[in-house]
């Protein structure tokens, strides 16, 4: 779909499984992503772009669903005050922000030659995550007033 900034290729994908069913996927292909956004602010907005179109591109929606509940979950049990949803947050931050960029990680570390990386990257797993909960809000908003206004219409 013409109007999509991101997930263009996923939607193509999901369209060429729907006609023509499964297919085989090269697992070993190396891609090198060139274009990081240099700062927080800009990273939060790409990932805020790419969950919204994912939505509007009608791709990614079980993991949709599983920001929009586990999150509002995560922090409601780190703000309840207690030390088992202190200990559940951390293991969050762990996971998302340390083991998983180390598995997707494929030639060399992921943090390159910038050892403070691993310092921040639990911090800015936040701020995406975040960013992508946004975005999967703001376009069901979008969808949802969409067609509100075409029944208003009718």
């Amino acid at each position: 779909p013409e109007r999509l900034r991101a997930a263009e290729d996923l939607a193509w994908s999901q369209r060429v499984v729907d006609r023509f069913g499964a297919r085989e996927v090269c697992e070993d292909a190396i891609v090198r992503y060139t274009h990081f956004p240099s700062t927080w602010r800009s990273a939060s907005r790409k990932w805020r772009l790419a969950e919204y179109c994912s939505v509007l591109a009608g791709v990614r929606g079980r993991q949709h669903l599983l920001y929009v509940a586990g999150l509002p979950f995560l922090y409601g049990v780190l703000f309840s005050g207690t030390l088992a949803g202190l200990g559940l947050f951390a293991g969050y931050l762990v996971i998302r922000g340390v083991c998983d960029p180390v598995r997707r990680s494929r030639e060399r570390p992921w943090c390159g030659c910038q050892p403070a990386a691993l310092a921040m990257a639990p911090a800015l797993s936040v701020v995406l995550d975040l960013s992508k909960l946004v975005g999967i809000l703001q376009a069901y908003g979008d969808m949802l007033r969409s067609h509100r206004n075409a029944w208003a219409c009718e």
